[in-house]
C-alpha cells in the first residue's frame, strides 16, 4: 500500500524523442479496396483524394526492413481500416501519410514488429487520425502513432500498446495539435511514454487509461510552450524516476480531475517545470515514494478545489506562487522546496498558517443550519396549520381528535458566496391530540422525532440530525375568518463527517467527526379569511414566523486541523403570504373528499452570525452564511378524505424555488380519529 514520504527526487524524468527513418517500396494500387479473406502486400495511395478500405477479414502485411504496409503521399487522402495491417522487419509503418489533410481511421488492428516501427505515421498538416481498434507495436524505439505536422488530431477509442526501451504510444512535434484519449494506451519498457510530445500549442485530453511501466517512465510528458492538458481518466506510471504528468517550459497548464498515480523511488505525480505554470486538481494525485506535485520554476499556481486527494510532498520553487483553495474543500496541506507559497488564496473560507502547513474550512455545513432548522420547523409545525387552515365544511372536524402524521422533504441548493452546494433529506413522525368546541376554538398538543442528513457536494460533509420535540397549537375560526398559533421547540442531535484533503496522510484524505447538541424553538402565528367563490372557497392568509436554532460548542477529532467550535446559533424570521382554493366537497353515500390547491409567496430572513474557532490552535472567526435575505415561490395542493369509523385522511405536497437557488419539495400525511 502507498505511504507518504518527504523526500524530493534530485531529477524529473523526461523520455527522449527518437526520430526513426523509413524504407519505401514500391506502389501496387492507387485507391484500393482489400476484400474479405484476401491478403495483399504493400499499398501506395498516391493522388489527391484517393482512399483505401481494409474489409473486416482483409489483411495488408509487408515484410523487411523499411517496408511501409500503406504509403499515403497525396493530399485528402482517406484510410479506414477494418482488418489487419501488418509489418514485420523493423524501421517500418503499418500506414506512412504524408499529404496535407488526410483521414486514418483505423476500425480493426494493426500490428508493427522490429525497432523502430511505428503503428501510424503523419507527416502532413492537418491529419485527422481516430483509432477505434487497436494498434500494438512491439521492440527497441516503437511508436503507436508519430504526428509530426501541424494542426493534427489523434483520437483514441481503443487500445494503443507499444513495448520496448524508449516505447511510445503517442509521439511527435507538430505544433498545435489536439489529442484527445478516452480508450486505454499501455506502455512498457525503460524511458518508455504513454503520450509524448515535444511542440507548442498542444492540447490534449485524456479521459480513457494510460498505464507505463519502467524506469525513467512518462504518463504524459510534453516539452513545448503553452500546453494544456487535461486527465479526467486515469494515468499511472511504475518505475523509478518516473513521471505521471510532466511538462517542460512555460505557461503550461495542467487540469486533473482523474487520478494520477507513480510508484517507485524519484517518482512524481505532477511535474511543471517552466515559470507560470498552473496546476489544478480535484482528482488523486498518489507517489508513494517521492513528490506528488513538482514546480521547477517560480510563479506557480495551483488551484485544489473540492474533491482534491492528494499523498505526497507538494514543493515549489523560487518566489511568486500561489495556492488557491476552493469551495467544497476543507485541507490541511504542507509544502516542501520553498515553502509555503507567497499567495494563499480561499474565497473568503476561513484558514490557518502555522511553518509550512496551511488549514483552511469549508463552510457549508455551518451555513447549512439555517435552512435546516426552516425546513424541520416547517414540517413539524406544517402537521398542525394544515388542521387549522381547513375550510370549515361538512367533513368531520368537530370534537376531540387523536391523529399521527408523517413529514418529510428534500432540499437542493446551489452554491452562494463561499458555500458550495449541498442537499438535505428530512423526515419524520408527529402524533398529537385536539379539541375543536362549538365556539370555533382549537387546541391541541403534539409530539414526535425526526431524522435526515446533508450532504455537502463532492462529498466535503455529511451532517447527520435526529430530533425529539413537543408544541402546542392554539386556533380560532369564525367562520369567514380564522387565526392560529403555534410553538415548537426540541432538542437535536448531529453527527458530523467532514473530508480533510491531507497531502501527508494515508490516500490524501483525513476524517474529521464531530458529535454536537443543540435546542431549537418556533412559535407562529396565522390569520386568513374565507371568501366563497363559485368554484369553492378562497382563502388568502397570512404567517409570521421566528424559528431560532442554538447549538453547544463541540471539538473534532481525526484531522491534523484539530479544529474546535464555540456555541453559535441561527435565526430565521419568515413572512408567508398565501392564496387557497378549496374546491367543493365530493361526496358519495360511503365516502367524502375536498381538494384544496395553494399558492404563495415566503419572504425569509437568515442570520446564521459569527463562528467563532481555533484552527491549527489559531482563533478563527468566520461567516457561516452571513445575513441573507431570501424570496422563495411555491405551490402545493392538499386532500382531506373522511376514510370511514370517524377517521380523516389529510395528505399534501409543496414544492418551492427561491432566489438562494434552493429548490424544495415537502410532503405530508396524516391520519386523524374523532371521538
Amino acid at each position: 500500500m502507498p505511504t507518504p514520504r518527504t523526500r524530493v527526487p534530485g531529477a524529473i524524468a523526461l523520455s527522449i524523442f527518437v526520430a526513426v527513418p523509413l524504407g519505401s517500396g514500391p506502389a501496387y494500387a492507387q485507391s484500393f479496396v482489400i476484400g474479405n479473406g484476401v491478403t495483399a502486400g504493400q499499398q501506395t495511395m498516391s493522388n489527391t483524394g484517393d482512399t483505401g478500405v481494409v474489409s473486416q477479414t482483409g489483411v495488408i502485411e509487408t515484410t523487411g526492413t523499411g517496408a511501409d504496409a500503406v504509403r499515403m503521399l497525396g493530399a485528402d487522402q482517406r484510410l479506414t481500416n477494418n482488418g489487419l495491417i501488418k509489418t514485420l522487419g523493423g524501421a517500418a509503418a503499418n500506414v506512412h501519410s504524408q499529404g496535407a489533410d488526410a483521414t486514418i481511421l483505423n476500425n480493426g488492428a494493426t500490428l508493427a514488429i522490429g525497432d523502430g516501427s511505428i503503428g501510424v505515421l503523419s507527416e502532413g498538416n492537418d491529419v485527422d487520425v481516430v483509432n477505434n481498434g487497436s494498434i500494438e507495436a512491439l521492440g527497441v524505439a516503437t511508436y503507436g502513432i508519430i504526428s509530426d505536422a501541424a494542426g493534427g488530431r489523434v483520437d483514441n477509442h481503443g487500445f494503443i500498446g507499444v513495448s520496448g526501451t524508449a516505447a511510445a504510444g503517442l509521439i511527435g512535434d507538430g505544433p498545435d495539435l489536439t489529442i484527445s484519449n478516452s480508450g486505454a494506451i499501455e506502455a512498457y519498457g525503460i524511458a518508455a511514454g504513454g503520450i509524448l510530445w515535444q511542440s507548442n500549442g498542444l492540447r490534449l485530453d485524456n479521459s480513457g487509461s494510460i498505464t507505463v511501466s519502467g524506469p525513467a517512465s512518462v504518463g504524459i510528458g510534453a516539452s513545448g510552450n503553452d500546453v494544456a492538458i487535461a486527465n479526467s481518466g486515469t494515468v499511472n506510471v511504475f518505475g523509478t524516476a518516473s513521471t505521471g504528468i510532466g511538462t517542460l517550459f512555460g505557461n503550461a497548464t495542467i487540469t486533473n480531475s482523474g487520478s494520477v498515480i507513480v510508484e517507485g523511488v524519484g517518482a512524481v505525480g505532477i511535474a511543471a517545470q517552466g515559470g507560470n505554470s498552473v496546476i489544478t486538481n480535484s482528482g488523486r494525485v498518489f507517489s508513494d515514494q517521492s513528490v506528488a506535485i513538482y514546480f521547477g520554476a517560480p510563479d506557480a499556481t495551483l488551484n485544489l478545489l473540492g474533491g482534491t486527494a492528494i499523498q505526497g510532498p507538494i514543493v515549489f520553487s523560487g518566489s511568486g506562487n500561489t495556492v488557491t483553495f476552493g469551495p467544497a474543500l476543507s485541507a490541511v496541506t504542507s509544502f516542501s522546496g520553498t515553502g509555503l507559497p507567497q499567495t494563499v488564496l480561499t474565497g473568503g473560507r476561513p484558514f490557518a498558517t502555522s511553518g509550512e502547513s496551511v488549514a483552511v474550512v469549508d463552510i457549508t455545513g455551518f451555513a447549512s443550519s439555517a435552512p435546516l432548522i426552516e425546513d424541520l420547523v416547517d414540517g413539524i409545525v406544517g402537521t398542525a396549520e394544515a388542521r387549522m387552515a381547513a375550510p370549515n365544511d361538512d367533513l368531520p372536524n368537530r370534537g376531540r381528535n387523536a391523529w399521527i402524521s408523517t413529514f418529510g422533504g428534500i432540499r437542493s441548493q446551489g452554491s452562494s458566496g463561499a458555500s458550495a452546494g449541498f442537499s438535505e433529506g428530512l423526515g419524520g413522525i408527529v402524533a398529537g391530540a385536539e379539541r375543536r368546541s362549538g365556539d370555533g376554538f382549537l387546541g391541541g398538543l403534539l409530539l414526535g422525532g425526526a431524522a435526515g442528513s446533508t450532504q455537502v457536494e463532492d462529498d466535503a460533509q455529511e451532517i447527520v440530525h435526529r430530533s425529539a420535540f413537543a408544541g402546542g397549537y392554539l386556533g380560532y375560526d369564525a367562520g369567514a375568518r380564522f387565526a392560529g398559533a403555534n410553538f415548537v421547540a426540541g432538542v437535536l442531535q448531529e453527527r458530523s463527517r467532514r473530508r480533510v484533503a491531507n497531502n501527508l496522510a494515508l490516500d490524501g484524505i483525513e476524517t474529521a467527526r464531530a458529535d454536537f447538541n443543540g435546542i431549537f424553538l418556533s412559535p407562529s402565528v396565522t390569520l386568513g379569511m374565507r371568501l366563497p367563490v363559485a368554484t369553492g372557497t378562497l382563502i388568502p392568509s397570512v404567517r409570521l414566523r421566528y424559528a431560532g436554532l442554538f447549538i453547544d460548542d463541540y471539538a473534532e477529532t481525526g484531522s491534523d486541523g484539530d479544529l474546535a467550535v464555540s456555541r453559535r446559533d441561527a435565526n430565521i424570521f419568515e413572512a408567508r403570504g398565501e392564496v387557497a382554493l378549496a374546491l367543493a366537497p365530493v361526496s358519495t353515500p360511503s365516502q367524502a373528499w375536498q381538494t384544496t390547491l395553494r399558492t404563495g409567496i415566503d419572504a425569509i430572513a437568515q442570520d446564521s452570525g459569527e463562528v467563532s474557532a481555533t484552527l491549527l490552535g489559531q482563533d478563527i472567526s468566520f461567516g457561516a452564511g452571513g445575513k441573507k435575505m431570501i424570496v422563495r415561490g411555491f405551490a402545493g395542493a392538499d386532500v382531506a378524505a373522511e376514510v370511514g369509523a370517524g377517521m380523516t385522511l389529510n395528505a399534501g405536497f409543496e414544492a418551492g424555488y427561491g432566489s438562494d437557488d434552493a429548490f424544495t419539495v415537502r410532503g405530508q400525511a396524516r391520519l386523524s380519529k374523532a371521538f
